[in-house]
């Protein structure tokens, strides 16, 4: 069944050599431009990013890619990969020390400061994605192989930023409160939600699928387009989830370490100092 739903297709279509080489560039710049460099990354930094690579490049550089092209819910899913899991993985995977030094002068940072306040990310983020989820863009877009690796790039870009407002790595740029954060997460993943609810209940197709006649037999359209959404709200509420439970987790400890920064014990004796205001 598989090999004949991907017979029509040449090598280098199943497995991208373009894609492949960018994430060899993208990979050689990483190691000699932070990791041999940097004093302060440890593994899980490098973990985080060699798995966003990974999936990045499962993706779009292997036969899912073909997937994609020809099922709503295949494109749908990787196209939430891209948004909500890759991101937050390359930014964790990036040393504080190596961000530091990249947003170094005052117009990078007022320049980032500005891309990645709440209010933006928030409405850049989730207008842009309802909006190509729109039937009639999405249909217009992705009849163009050109104008649709544009519109996911510009909605992987948004999602960096958006991703970046949740984890605030740099102090100076971002200094949102753990509190601030959580509201944030809970703000964007309402925003989403009418988008996700019509993927669910609409009655009929609304996205143009399944150009290769081999295709038509595996799923109807309509539940094609229904699992999409599926797929949209399972990995959107599920890195939600992931990210509320770290922030929480965070707060939480931040709590207790200032709690026990205000106490001291003098010869047995337990003295509560006044908080710090």
């Amino acid at each position: 069944m598989i090999g004949k739903l991907f017979s029509d297709y040449a090598w280098y279509e199943l497995w991208s050599p373009g894609y492949l080489i960018a994430i060899a560039i993208i990979v050689y710049l990483y190691l000699k431009k932070i990791v041999i460099p940097s004093k302060d990354i440890n593994r899980n930094q490098i973990r985080y990013f060699f798995t966003a690579i990974a999936l990045l490049f499962l993706m779009k550089g292997t036969p899912f890619a073909v997937l994609a092209a020809n099922f709503f819910s295949a494109h749908i899913f990787g196209l939430m990969i891209m948004l909500f899991t890759i991101p937050p993985l390359l930014i964790l995977g990036i040393p504080v020390a190596s961000l530091r030094s990249f947003f170094w002068s005052y117009r990078k940072r007022h320049t980032m400061r500005l891309f990645t306040h709440p209010w933006v990310t928030a409405i850049l983020f989730n207008a842009g994605l309802s909006v190509y989820l729109v039937p009639m863009i999405f249909n217009t877009v992705n009849k163009s192989s050109f104008l649709s690796l544009i519109t996911e790039l510009v909605l992987f870009i948004i999602g960096c930023l958006m991703w970046w407002t949740i984890i605030s790595p740099l102090a100076e740029i971002s200094k949102l409160s753990e509190f601030a954060r959580v509201a944030y997460v809970f703000l964007t993943s309402l925003l989403l939600m009418p988008v996700g609810i019509f993927l669910l209940i609409s009655s009929e197709p609304q996205y143009i699928f399944h150009g290769n006649p081999h295709w038509n037999n595996a799923l109807t359209p309509l539940a094609d387009q229904q699992l999409g959404g599926g797929f949209l709200k399972g990995i959107q509420l599920t890195a939600y989830g992931i990210a509320l439970f770290l922030l929480m987790s965070q707060w939480s400890q931040k709590d207790k370490e200032a709690k026990e920064e205000n106490t001291r014990v003098v010869q047995g004796i337990v003295i509560q100092l006044p908080s710090k205001k």
